[in-house]
Protein backbone atom coordinates (compact mmCIF):
# COMPACT_ATOMS: atom_id res chain seq x y z
CA UNK A 1 0.00 0.00 0.00
CA UNK A 2 1.81 3.56 -0.76
CA UNK A 3 2.48 5.26 2.15
CA UNK A 4 1.48 9.12 1.33
CA UNK A 5 2.81 12.03 3.43
CA UNK A 6 0.14 13.71 6.30
CA UNK A 7 -1.20 16.99 5.12
CA UNK A 8 1.00 19.80 6.66
CA UNK A 9 -0.96 21.02 9.73
CA UNK A 10 -2.34 24.76 9.60
CA UNK A 11 -0.31 27.00 12.01
CA UNK A 12 -2.22 28.47 14.73
CA UNK A 13 -2.94 32.07 13.89
CA UNK A 14 -0.38 34.49 15.64
CA UNK A 15 -1.14 36.66 18.83
CA UNK A 16 -1.31 40.27 17.74
CA UNK A 17 0.54 42.73 20.19
CA UNK A 18 0.29 46.44 20.78
CA UNK A 19 0.22 47.36 24.12
CA UNK A 20 0.94 51.14 23.21
CA UNK A 21 -2.43 51.18 21.13
CA UNK A 22 -3.87 48.68 23.87
CA UNK A 23 -3.14 51.76 26.73
CA UNK A 24 -3.60 54.86 24.36
CA UNK A 25 -6.77 53.86 23.07
CA UNK A 26 -9.76 56.01 23.85
CA UNK A 27 -11.74 53.51 25.11
CA UNK A 28 -10.15 51.96 28.54
CA UNK A 29 -13.35 49.85 29.48
CA UNK A 30 -11.02 46.51 29.58
CA UNK A 31 -8.05 47.92 30.65
CA UNK A 32 -6.51 47.71 34.63
CA UNK A 33 -3.48 49.72 36.52
CA UNK A 34 -1.90 47.79 39.19
CA UNK A 35 0.53 50.13 40.93
CA UNK A 36 3.14 48.57 43.35
CA UNK A 37 5.10 49.33 46.12
CA UNK A 38 8.51 49.79 43.86
CA UNK A 39 10.73 52.96 43.87
CA UNK A 40 8.56 56.03 42.59
CA UNK A 41 10.61 58.47 40.70
CA UNK A 42 7.56 57.90 38.00
CA UNK A 43 6.50 61.53 36.82
CA UNK A 44 2.90 62.55 37.95
CA UNK A 45 2.39 63.23 34.40
CA UNK A 46 3.03 59.93 33.43
CA UNK A 47 0.29 58.22 36.20
CA UNK A 48 -2.39 60.81 35.04
CA UNK A 49 -1.78 59.36 31.80
CA UNK A 50 -1.68 55.51 32.90
CA UNK A 51 -4.42 56.55 35.60
CA UNK A 52 -7.02 58.03 33.49
CA UNK A 53 -6.36 55.07 30.63
CA UNK A 54 -7.68 52.64 32.68
CA UNK A 55 -10.99 51.50 34.28
CA UNK A 56 -10.18 49.76 37.26
CA UNK A 57 -7.22 50.55 40.17
CA UNK A 58 -5.59 48.28 42.13
CA UNK A 59 -3.06 49.65 44.51
CA UNK A 60 -0.45 47.17 46.31
CA UNK A 61 0.14 48.19 49.89
CA UNK A 62 2.98 50.74 50.80
CA UNK A 63 2.25 51.85 46.90
CA UNK A 64 -0.94 53.73 48.79
CA UNK A 65 1.71 55.93 50.62
CA UNK A 66 3.41 57.28 47.02
CA UNK A 67 -0.32 57.79 45.90
CA UNK A 68 -1.81 59.51 48.66
CA UNK A 69 1.38 62.01 48.60
CA UNK A 70 1.77 62.82 45.28
CA UNK A 71 -1.38 64.17 44.79
CA UNK A 72 -2.10 66.36 47.85
CA UNK A 73 -4.48 68.82 45.63
CA UNK A 74 -6.22 65.72 43.91
CA UNK A 75 -6.51 63.30 46.09
CA UNK A 76 -10.05 62.43 44.89
CA UNK A 77 -9.52 62.02 41.55
CA UNK A 78 -6.98 59.28 42.46
CA UNK A 79 -9.02 56.90 44.62
CA UNK A 80 -8.52 52.94 43.97
CA UNK A 81 -10.93 50.15 43.30
CA UNK A 82 -8.79 47.94 45.96
CA UNK A 83 -5.89 48.11 48.09
CA UNK A 84 -4.28 44.60 48.60
CA UNK A 85 -1.01 43.51 50.69
CA UNK A 86 0.15 42.35 53.77
CA UNK A 87 0.17 45.90 55.00
CA UNK A 88 3.58 45.72 56.36
CA UNK A 89 4.76 49.27 54.91
CA UNK A 90 0.98 50.94 54.06
CA UNK A 91 0.70 53.73 56.59
CA UNK A 92 -2.61 52.46 58.80
CA UNK A 93 -4.16 56.23 58.76
CA UNK A 94 -3.80 56.37 54.67
CA UNK A 95 -5.20 52.76 54.37
CA UNK A 96 -8.48 53.75 56.70
CA UNK A 97 -7.95 57.34 54.29
CA UNK A 98 -9.32 55.28 51.74
CA UNK A 99 -11.20 52.70 53.43
CA UNK A 100 -13.66 55.62 54.39
CA UNK A 101 -13.62 56.94 50.67
CA UNK A 102 -15.47 53.07 49.49
CA UNK A 103 -12.19 51.58 48.34
CA UNK A 104 -12.21 47.30 49.23
CA UNK A 105 -9.36 46.32 51.56
CA UNK A 106 -7.64 43.12 50.56
CA UNK A 107 -5.45 41.08 53.31
CA UNK A 108 -2.92 38.91 51.01
CA UNK A 109 -0.61 37.47 53.82
CA UNK A 110 0.61 34.74 52.27
CA UNK A 111 4.29 34.70 52.26
CA UNK A 112 5.00 32.49 49.14
CA UNK A 113 3.84 34.38 46.49
CA UNK A 114 5.24 38.29 45.88
CA UNK A 115 2.49 40.67 46.36
CA UNK A 116 2.28 41.69 42.83
CA UNK A 117 1.74 37.88 42.12
CA UNK A 118 -1.28 38.16 45.11
CA UNK A 119 -2.45 41.19 43.62
CA UNK A 120 -3.57 40.12 40.35
CA UNK A 121 -5.83 36.94 41.64
CA UNK A 122 -7.08 39.63 43.85
CA UNK A 123 -8.01 41.94 40.91
CA UNK A 124 -9.14 38.82 38.89
CA UNK A 125 -11.37 38.03 41.81
CA UNK A 126 -12.91 40.96 41.99
CA UNK A 127 -13.65 41.41 38.44
CA UNK A 128 -15.44 38.18 38.53
CA UNK A 129 -17.48 39.24 41.50
CA UNK A 130 -18.64 42.57 39.89
CA UNK A 131 -18.80 40.72 36.33
CA UNK A 132 -16.42 43.70 35.11
CA UNK A 133 -14.30 41.95 32.04
CA UNK A 134 -10.91 43.18 31.75
CA UNK A 135 -8.42 41.89 28.71
CA UNK A 136 -5.08 43.82 29.97
CA UNK A 137 -3.27 44.71 33.24
CA UNK A 138 -0.92 47.64 32.72
CA UNK A 139 1.81 47.43 35.75
CA UNK A 140 4.01 50.42 37.20
CA UNK A 141 6.27 50.21 40.55
CA UNK A 142 8.03 47.11 39.08
CA UNK A 143 11.12 48.33 37.84
CA UNK A 144 14.21 49.50 39.39
CA UNK A 145 15.64 49.95 43.24
CA UNK A 146 16.01 46.66 44.41
CA UNK A 147 17.45 44.27 41.92
CA UNK A 148 16.10 41.23 43.55
CA UNK A 149 12.57 42.50 43.87
CA UNK A 150 12.86 43.36 40.29
CA UNK A 151 13.58 39.99 39.80
CA UNK A 152 11.11 38.75 41.82
CA UNK A 153 8.62 40.65 39.23
CA UNK A 154 9.59 39.14 36.50
CA UNK A 155 9.04 35.78 38.04
CA UNK A 156 5.97 36.61 38.98
CA UNK A 157 5.23 37.78 35.19
CA UNK A 158 6.52 34.34 34.33
CA UNK A 159 4.72 31.96 36.78
CA UNK A 160 1.12 33.68 35.90
CA UNK A 161 1.72 33.50 32.20
CA UNK A 162 0.35 30.09 33.02
CA UNK A 163 -2.67 30.80 34.78
CA UNK A 164 -4.51 34.24 33.51
CA UNK A 165 -5.26 34.74 30.33
CA UNK A 166 -5.26 38.19 30.62
CA UNK A 167 -1.80 40.09 29.53
CA UNK A 168 0.06 41.71 31.53
CA UNK A 169 2.47 44.38 31.36
CA UNK A 170 5.34 45.84 33.36
CA UNK A 171 6.28 49.35 32.52
CA UNK A 172 7.44 52.51 33.36
CA UNK A 173 8.12 56.12 31.76
CA UNK A 174 11.01 54.37 29.18
CA UNK A 175 10.39 50.60 29.67
CA UNK A 176 7.46 47.96 28.65
CA UNK A 177 7.99 44.24 29.41
CA UNK A 178 5.24 41.34 28.73
CA UNK A 179 5.57 36.88 28.36
CA UNK A 180 5.25 36.01 25.41
CA UNK A 181 4.16 32.35 25.56
CA UNK A 182 4.69 29.19 23.43
CA UNK A 183 3.67 29.64 19.84
CA UNK A 184 3.74 32.87 17.37
CA UNK A 185 3.34 36.27 17.68
CA UNK A 186 2.73 39.72 16.04
CA UNK A 187 3.98 42.69 18.09
CA UNK A 188 3.03 45.79 16.00
CA UNK A 189 5.78 48.92 16.06
CA UNK A 190 3.48 51.12 14.62
CA UNK A 191 2.09 53.48 16.78
CA UNK A 192 5.73 56.32 17.07
CA UNK A 193 5.95 55.29 20.89
CA UNK A 194 8.43 52.63 19.89
CA UNK A 195 11.67 53.14 21.93
CA UNK A 196 15.15 52.22 19.60
CA UNK A 197 15.61 48.62 21.21
CA UNK A 198 14.10 45.65 22.08
CA UNK A 199 15.42 42.38 23.62
CA UNK A 200 14.32 38.92 23.76
CA UNK A 201 15.46 37.20 27.27
CA UNK A 202 14.91 33.70 28.23
CA UNK A 203 13.40 33.35 31.42
CA UNK A 204 12.34 30.69 33.76
CA UNK A 205 13.84 27.61 31.20
CA UNK A 206 15.53 27.92 27.72
CA UNK A 207 13.69 28.89 24.86
CA UNK A 208 15.13 25.26 22.83
CA UNK A 209 14.19 27.12 19.21
CA UNK A 210 13.16 30.91 18.87
CA UNK A 211 12.64 32.73 15.07
CA UNK A 212 12.01 36.22 14.59
CA UNK A 213 11.62 38.65 11.55
CA UNK A 214 10.86 42.00 11.34
CA UNK A 215 14.44 43.15 13.31
CA UNK A 216 17.92 44.05 12.86
CA UNK A 217 19.62 40.82 14.12
CA UNK A 218 16.53 38.23 13.56
CA UNK A 219 16.71 34.89 15.22
CA UNK A 220 16.79 31.36 13.56
CA UNK A 221 15.70 28.29 15.36
CA UNK A 222 18.13 29.73 17.94
CA UNK A 223 18.28 28.53 21.05
CA UNK A 224 18.05 31.41 24.21
CA UNK A 225 19.25 30.45 27.51
CA UNK A 226 21.32 32.29 29.99
CA UNK A 227 25.21 31.08 30.08
CA UNK A 228 24.07 31.15 26.50
CA UNK A 229 22.72 33.55 23.55
CA UNK A 230 20.22 36.41 24.74
CA UNK A 231 18.83 38.74 22.36
CA UNK A 232 19.70 41.86 23.73
CA UNK A 233 19.68 45.45 22.31
CA UNK A 234 18.18 44.66 19.74
CA UNK A 235 16.20 47.26 16.88
CA UNK A 236 14.17 47.51 14.46
CA UNK A 237 14.86 46.65 10.90
CA UNK A 238 12.85 49.97 9.65
CA UNK A 239 10.40 52.06 11.15
CA UNK A 240 7.14 51.23 11.57
CA UNK A 241 7.26 47.74 11.27
CA UNK A 242 5.68 44.50 12.03
CA UNK A 243 7.68 41.79 14.45
CA UNK A 244 6.91 38.41 14.75
CA UNK A 245 8.02 36.03 17.09
CA UNK A 246 7.69 32.08 16.83
CA UNK A 247 8.78 30.44 20.27
CA UNK A 248 8.97 27.11 21.39
CA UNK A 249 8.67 27.70 25.35
CA UNK A 250 8.04 31.44 27.09
CA UNK A 251 10.25 34.30 26.51
CA UNK A 252 10.04 37.86 28.24
CA UNK A 253 9.91 40.63 25.44
CA UNK A 254 11.22 43.84 26.64
CA UNK A 255 11.09 46.83 25.00
CA UNK A 256 11.94 50.84 25.17
CA UNK A 257 8.78 53.09 24.99
CA UNK A 258 8.17 56.85 24.46
CA UNK A 259 4.67 57.66 26.07
CA UNK A 260 2.71 60.64 25.23
CA UNK A 261 2.59 63.25 27.81
CA UNK A 262 -1.16 63.01 28.69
Amino acid sequence: MAQYDKPPQPRAPATQWCPHGNLLEASSHDTALMYLNGPQPMSNDFVRMVWKRASIHIVVDGAINSLFDRFPEERDSFVPDIISGDFDSARPETVHHYRLKGTEIVHTPDQNFTDFHKAVITLLDHCAKKSHTISSIFVIGAFGGRSDQTMANYHSLYCLGDRVENRIFLIDEQNVCWLLGVGVHEIAATTGCEGEWCSLVPFGKPCRSVTTTGLKWNLCNSKLEVGGLISTSNTWASPSCTVTVETSDPVLWMMGVCWPDS
